[in-house]
């Protein structure tokens, strides 16, 4: 007699917003189910949401929870926060697996243990801001003054202490660091004009709001034959010449391998360590169209090494932006 058995699929509830760079975290664990053709086995989820204030926040919760996944997957620090914060104060034990996160200590991700709830995921660490400073002056080795905008309130003051760090590596190497300190709700461009004339580089940090108005401040420094030096994706395909950009595709594909894992092979010992994604989550990026307006000339053995070759010491492999 022939017995039909239902295998449950694996329930993922994942919870994002609709930014560009949440979305690519997305894209890369949804493909990776496809590409590992676990469609019937584990069911996806996903839970966008559009406003972050505390009722929506809870309302999606709420959501999450109703769902009764295996295992939630909450996309950056704000669904981290907001997922983490409710299962500890509601006594929830299902697992949470984080990703899309830049700095899970400072939010309070590490402190993890076999009891209670377990928090894992995959982190891209801190940004190697001197890594990348290294990068411009190789590139671009006749500069003598870096702007560096950045807002002091965010990320609990991080992006302030990487400004001061830049300025003082850049000072080290007869370079001028100018800071621009942001104030909330100040028109980003109309300070960046301020002074982009008297500078050779402009520089963003990773999370300041520069990487909302990169295509504006990408005409500006073509206006002015200033290299735009970015920290995302984004600003590098919409005109900034050189950035050291995180991979947020490689974070999602790396988390829907660890979530397969835990949930098909039961939760192991090694599945309670978050990982943390070094050189192989940031690489050094360019945009050759970009180059010439923004000053960059460089001779061709100096491109093919852009596009074919390792930088020596700790530098990235650089790969052309725009394919």
């Amino acid at each position: 007699m022939d017995i039909n058995v239902t295998i449950l699929k694996k329930r993922v509830a994942v919870l994002t917003k609709t930014l560009d760079y949440h979305t690519q975290v997305l894209q890369g664990f949804l493909e990776e189910q496809k590409v590992l053709q676990k469609e019937d086995v584990v069911e996806i989820n996903v839970i966008f949401v559009e406003q972050f204030d505390f009722e929506k926040i809870a309302a999606k919760v709420n959501e999450v929870i109703a769902y009764k996944p295996d295992i939630v997957v909450p996309i950056g620090v704000l669904c981290t926060q907001a997922i983490v914060h409710a299962f500890r104060e509601r006594n929830i034990d299902i697992p949470v697996h984080f990703c899309g996160v830049t700095n899970y200590q400072d939010i309070g991700l590490h402190e993890l243990s076999s009891e209670g709830n377990l928090i894992t995921g995959v982190s891209l660490g801190h940004v190697p801001y001197l890594t990348a400073v290294r990068a411009l002056l190789w590139a671009k080795p006749i500069t003598k003054s870096v702007l560096v905008p950045y807002s002091p309130l965010n990320e609990g003051g991080l992006l302030t202490t990487a400004a001061y760090s830049i300025q003082t590596f850049l000072q080290s190497r007869g370079v001028s660091a100018i800071l621009l300190a942001l104030k909330q709700g100040e028109d980003v461009v109309s300070a960046v004009r301020s002074k982009i004339g008297s500078v050779d580089v402009l520089m963003g940090l990773e999370g300041c709001e520069l990487d909302f108005h990169c295509k504006e401040l990408a005409s500006l420094c073509d206006q002015y034959g200033v290299t735009y030096f970015a920290y995302s994706l984004e600003a590098v395909r919409k005109g900034a010449a050189l950035g050291m950009v995180s991979l947020p595709r490689l974070v999602g594909v790396v988390s829907f391998r660890r979530v397969l894992q835990m949930l098909i092979g039961g939760i192991r010992p090694e599945h309670k360590r978050i990982i943390l994604l070094k050189n192989e989550g940031r690489r050094m990026a360019y945009n050759p169209k970009a180059f010439a307006r923004q000053g960059l000339t460089m001779l061709a053995a100096k491109l093919y090494m852009l596009d074919n070759t390792e930088v020596g010491g700790n530098f990235y492999r650089l790969i052309d932006s725009e394919e």
